[in-house]
């Protein structure tokens, strides 16, 4: 049972980087690419079967992940231009 559960928790954060991915290359103008996304959508759709509500927690989390990154960027850039 622990490996169908770290598997399930596996696909979950590679679902979060995918969408974030999506996110922050949208945010900053660049075509995101799709290459690898394919070998995970069964992991994804798994997930997803099992909770509804799964896509929603991704794209939340890699909200969060998105704004530290422009957050820190933009900290960044501040602390340069000084």
């Amino acid at each position: 049972m622990g490996r169908f559960n770290d598997r399930k928790a596996y696909a979950f954060e590679e679902l979060v980087a995918e969408i974030g991915n999506c996110m922050l290359c949208a945010q900053i103008g660049v075509e995101p690419e799709f290459d690898q996304s394919a070998a995970y959508v069964e992991g994804w759709l798994e997930a997803m079967k099992e909770d509804s509500r799964a896509i929603f927690r991704a794209a939340s989390e890699a909200q969060k992940a998105v704004d530290y990154i422009m957050t820190r960027t933009a900290q960044a850039d501040r602390m340069a231009a000084e």
